[in-house]
């Protein structure tokens, strides 16, 4: 890296910069900080919602760790609500969960496929809590013709196995210039802050080293421009899939096309099997999605976190059995009844 590109870097201009303001007209949101991966993201959303020890944030069970691990590091608990038939957070589920000690929301796009933002949003609105969404899996997804991303406090990945993968990366977007600043002064390095943040004349050189790398940020702009001819061409395929499965194809797998104004970015697909069909062999559902240009998974959460051991040892103890008795019915059928199905070449 030349002596300029380094300053770059540091300073968040060159193809950093560039790539904020490509993520920022992709997302339709008024601010971008480009990070170095997907849970330092989620760490500095925490951080500018002012996140902190003993809070309570709302999230789904029915996810990969890496959505609460940095609600761990900053102190905060993890209350979980249950899910709805797409895999996300269920919004009546979330009010219920939501007391004076909430301090936000952590929706996860699983899959790929977008949660009921606009009444998750209207429940934070109204509870003075904020909304932070989980958008590792889902780049190109809307809700509406409105990007994932921009309801609240969005959290992108750009890591292994994503739809624009550089290996590593990740970017915060937010419409808020408060939260934004908070952002760049607790992540960013001072070259940074001086040039970004408003009337700033203190510098934080005590801020986190979250800094997106000018190599990773040129990997992410080669690829970001196709992302929506990616989207409608897994769309078409796994349309295809489920247009078999809706018609029987596939004995005691049931799917439903997305919903109206719904468009998932298809990261992998997770339709609902009859459990004696899973156990069956003579159903063959892996030759049949192999054949159809799909690989067959085990189901994305095999232990789901209310219920992950570890979990239960960072987090005080006096949280540790409210947290395993969480009543989260669907959830816990999600478990049982959900597999993967991902495209052969991811």
């Amino acid at each position: 890296m030349s002596m300029k590109q380094g300053f770059a870097s540091l300073a968040g201009t060159g193809s950093i910069g560039l790539l904020e303001e490509r993520i920022t007209q992709h997302v339709g949101a008024a601010f971008a900080v480009a990070l170095c991966n997907g849970t330092a993201a989620l760490h500095a959303a925490l951080i500018a919602c002012d996140v902190g020890p003993g809070d309570q944030v709302v999230v789904p069970s029915y996810t990969w760790g890496g959505t609460i691990a940095a609600l761990l590091q900053v102190g905060a608990l993890p209350v979980f609500a249950d899910i709805n038939e797409n895999l996300t957070l269920d919004p009546a589920d979330v009010a219920a969960k939501i007391t004076a000690r909430t301090k936000a929301v952590i929706a996860v796009h699983l899959l790929g496929y977008p949660a009921e933002c606009e009444t998750l949003g209207r429940i934070c609105s109204m509870a003075n809590v904020a909304l932070i969404e989980d958008c590792a899996q889902a780049y190109g997804a809307r809700i509406g013709g409105r990007s994932v991303g921009s309801f609240g406090i969005g959290c992108f990945s750009f890591g292994a196995g994503k739809l624009i993968s550089a290996g590593d990366g990740g970017v915060l977007t937010t419409n808020d210039r408060e939260q934004y600043e908070k952002v760049l002064f607790r992540t960013q390095h001072p070259l940074r802050q001086l040039r970004d943040i408003r009337n700033g004349s203190a510098v934080n050189q005590f801020a986190l080293n979250y800094r997106m790398s000018e190599r990773t940020s040129r990997s992410i702009l080669s690829g970001i421009d196709d992302t929506r001819t990616k989207v409608e061409s897994r769309g078409r395929q796994y349309g295809r899939l489920i247009e078999h499965i809706r018609r029987g194809r596939l004995q005691g797998v049931f799917a439903e096309h997305p919903g109206a104004g719904v468009s998932p970015s298809w990261h992998h697909f997770s339709p609902r099997i009859d459990e004696e069909a899973f156990r069956s062999e003579s159903m063959g559902i892996k030759k049949f999605v192999e054949a159809e240009g799909f690989r067959i998974e085990r189901g994305y959460v095999p232990v789901p976190l209310h219920l992950d051991p570890v979990l239960k040892k960072l987090v005080p103890e006096r949280y540790r059995e409210l947290i395993s008795k969480a009543i989260l019915p669907a959830t816990e059928a999600a478990v049982r009844t959900r597999i993967g199905i991902a495209l052969k070449k991811d």
